[in-house]
């Protein structure tokens, strides 16, 4: 089985281990167990790094929307003043509406990032053998004066 695999790729370290030459068979079934297991942890060590990053995403997501309730609530206050005092009302409402609006934007925009995050972290945790696998080919000084 001859494979142009990238050597950095996790397929590449797997396969050059299976492929190298052993004095028996219990030498190769002891250097494939020891790969197997080496490449496991690794896996598993960048997927809780991947889980606790999506976690400080949810997190952040969850501040957010509270922060934004408070501004609704802010709002439904001001647009009480505003049934109260009617057309009498000052300056002073719009300079409260210009501030809650303004802070809504922001956080509008911060929900739009945490939802782009999101996204992207999900889409890494769904694979994160491929995700870690991407990583090690994309950015070889990561991998530079690793074992593996």
């Amino acid at each position: 089985m001859t494979a142009n695999l990238d050597p950095r790729s996790l397929d590449g370290i797997r396969l050059a281990t299976r492929q190298a030459t052993y004095p028996n068979t219990e030498a190769e079934h002891e250097a494939v167990t020891a790969i197997d297991q080496q490449v496991e942890a690794m896996v598993r060590g960048h997927e809780d790094s991947l889980l606790t990053a999506a976690n400080a995403v949810m997190s952040e997501g969850d501040g957010a929307l509270q922060a934004a309730d408070a501004l609704r609530g802010e709002l439904r206050e001001l647009y009480t003043d505003l049934e109260r005092t009617g057309a009498g009302a000052g300056p002073d409402l719009a300079k409260r509406y210009q501030s809650i609006s303004g802070r809504l934007r922001n956080r509008i925009e911060q929900l739009r990032r945490v939802q782009r995050n999101a996204e992207f972290q999900a889409n890494k945790i769904v694979d994160p053998y491929g995700s870690l696998d991407n990583i090690r080919r994309k950015y070889p000084q990561i991998v530079a004066g690793r074992r593996f």
